[in-house]
Formats: C-alpha cells, structure tokens, sequence
C-alpha cells in the first residue's frame, strides 16, 4: 500500500520542477493537482498541494472549490466547512 502511494509520475516531476523556477505556472499546479489526485504525486497529497497553491495565489476559487470538494469526498466536511469560511472572509 505504502509503494502505491509514494508512485511519482514523470509529468508531476516535471511540473513540480516548473513551478520551482516559476512558483506562477499555472498549467504545471494544474498538472500536479490531476496527479495527486490519481495517486500520482510521491510523497505529496492533494491537500498539500493545494495549500501550496493558495501561498501564490490566495483565495483562488478553483483550488478552494477543488480542495473542499476532495475534503468531502474524504468525509471531512467540518474541515471543508471551515476551509470555506475562511476564504471567503475579507
């Protein structure tokens, strides 16, 4: 189970070394959160990654809406509740 997890696809490595030179490229977050969500980040979770994005671009709504969405699948719904009561606070 633990292999299954830590499985790191060449595109996520790819676009994890993209948003290293350039925290602000768009279209490689995309990519690692397709791949997180397909077990296929490594080490990182959705969440984390998703944290990772909202550090560039606050209050994103696709990334919030996405992230709660994952949160409740995930049968935290107190978490994505406070999660979007946070982002939508001024």
């Amino acid at each position: 189970s633990d292999s299954i997890t830590s499985i790191e696809s060449e595109e996520y490595a790819e676009a994890r070394s993209n948003v290293t030179l350039n925290p602000y490229d768009v279209s490689s977050w995309l990519i690692m959160m397709e791949e997180a969500q397909r077990g296929r980040s490594g080490t990182a979770s959705f969440p984390s990654i998703c944290a990772e994005i909202l550090s560039f671009f606050p209050k994103n709504s696709f990334v919030v809406l996405r992230l709660a969405q994952h949160l409740i699948a995930s049968g935290q719904t107190e978490e994505a509740s406070n999660l979007l009561f946070e982002q939508c606070r001024e």
